[in-house]
């Protein structure tokens, strides 16, 4: 494909490398945009919020923006370098037969041949639920968001914020949450061990997010975040084993 000649007067602009460092540093202005409100959310997320609620909106990224394009990186890079690990899936699906194994064991039931129905079913359900959590791990990231906006909302009613609002707090926290995930997804590649820094610098953010959104600086209200955090963690993994036990039952009907 050839460039015009003689290009008309509202063409947008060659793209040449020079107009690509000025989008990049355009992206990553610690003044405005991304960059401004990435370095806000971590060090000063009460102001950022407030700021966007209440006041200019037009120097930060819209919070559902931020939380679509970060669980979209989140959910690429789980699938190219967690759901399709080799050593994932086979450790998962030994896992799994070796636990129920020694149910059997337990219980004192004969050991059955590997093609019995109840093998092939148990394949089915982890090959039905690694296909599952891929094809719609994006979902799986999002419908975190109401859950917690729900506890805030709850929580947090006296301060008289919109649920929509609260679901604008969530969005921002959430998205944070994806960053930290992202930076961490190339360690897990390196050696599945990292996933712990997931988990345990994720619910720390959050606590911190919140206590700086709500500023409570008295006891109670630390606990309350606590409590919040707690609940939406309860709540999500709840959500979480519902749908395993589902695709289950669907297998096991199946067989």
């Amino acid at each position: 494909m050839k460039p015009e000649e003689n290009p008309s007067s509202n063409a947008p602009e060659r793209i040449s490398v020079k107009h690509i460092i000025v989008v990049l540093l355009n992206v990553f202005n610690l003044e405005k945009g991304l960059g401004f409100t990435l370095k806000g959310l971590l060090l000063q997320p009460h102001a950022v919020v407030k700021e966007y609620l209440f006041h200019d909106r037009r120097r930060l990224v819209h919070p559902l923006r931020f939380l679509l394009l970060s669980t979209a990186i989140a959910g690429f890079l789980t699938i190219q370098f967690v759901y399709t690990d080799p050593d994932l899936q086979q450790s998962f699906g030994e896992g799994w037969a070796s636990r129920e194994s020694q149910k059997e064991l337990a219980e004192g039931v004969p050991q059955a041949h590997d093609d019995t129905a109840k093998a092939k079913a148990t394949k089915r359900f982890l090959a039905g639920y690694l296909d599952f959590i891929t094809n719609y791990q994006n979902l799986l990231l999002i419908v975190f968001v109401p859950i917690l906006s729900f506890g805030s909302w709850l929580i947090f009613r006296q301060r008289r914020l919109f649920f929509g609002e609260h679901l604008a707090i969530s969005s921002y926290a959430v998205g944070y949450q994806n960053l930290l995930y992202i930076l961490i997804v190339p360690l897990m590649k390196v050696n599945s061990d990292f996933s712990i820094l997931y988990f345990i610098i994720t619910p720390i953010y959050l606590v911190y997010f919140y206590i700086n959104i709500f500023k409570t600086g008295r006891f109670q209200s630390t606990l309350a975040v606590i409590g919040l955090v707690a609940l939406t963690y309860f709540l999500y993994i709840l959500f979480l084993l519902i749908i395993s036990v589902t695709l289950a039952l669907y297998y096991i009907q199946q067989t």
